[in-house]
């Protein structure tokens, strides 16, 4: 499974300096752990325009792409998100991070464009969706996820990473070539 990593930028370009996504390395990092093959898009990067940014995440052909959902950013983090739904019509596509935490059922409620929510640490979470979405788990075994039933909207508890110590050391060659070579 092919996994996107998705940061974005809600200051349209007006941004105050460049972060390396070290979030999203810690979730890859897990991915690859668990045999997934996942790749990180950072917008901060070599992208002058949203369009070439979409189309770079489109030519990687992801089967999920996760993005991190701060509620500040609720409005361009919707306009961003149903944007890059057309560029990718048929990936799945999930939100984690502080909104989907404490809103998880409102998340998919009003972002009805979002396949997924994760509620919590993603750590464990995020290899498990994978798991779901190549049929070897059932949803209620992925911790902190929100999905749609028939019935309505299910939200599954999260966990907590109780020893970080016990997550794999970060693999930084997720990282744009930017922040490993210390150009920023």
């Amino acid at each position: 499974m092919k996994i996107a990593l998705v940061s974005y930028d809600v200051f349209q370009g007006r941004s105050t300096g460049y972060y390396p996504p070290l979030h999203l390395c810690r979730l890859a990092t897990q991915l690859g752990e668990a045999g997934e093959e996942a790749r990180i898009f950072d917008y901060a990067g070599e992208f002058s325009g949203m369009d070439a940014y979409f189309a770079r995440i489109r030519d990687y052909d992801p089967d999920l792409v996760g993005l991190t959902c701060y509620t500040p950013y609720l409005v361009p983090f919707d306009r961003i998100t149903r944007r890059l739904r057309t560029y990718l019509p048929r990936a799945a596509m999930v939100a984690g991070g502080p909104h989907p935490t404490v809103r998880p059922r409102w998340t998919l409620e009003k972002l009805d464009h979002l396949d997924y929510a994760l509620r919590g640490e993603a750590d464990h979470a995020l290899p498990a969706l994978a798991g779901l979405l190549s049929g070897k788990v059932e949803p209620r075994e992925v911790p902190g996820l929100v999905y749609r039933t028939p019935s309505g909207i299910e939200s599954n508890p999260p966990v907590r990473v109780e020893d970080l110590d016990a997550l794999p050391p970060l693999d930084r060659s997720y990282l744009d070539p930017y922040y490993r070579e210390g150009i920023y």
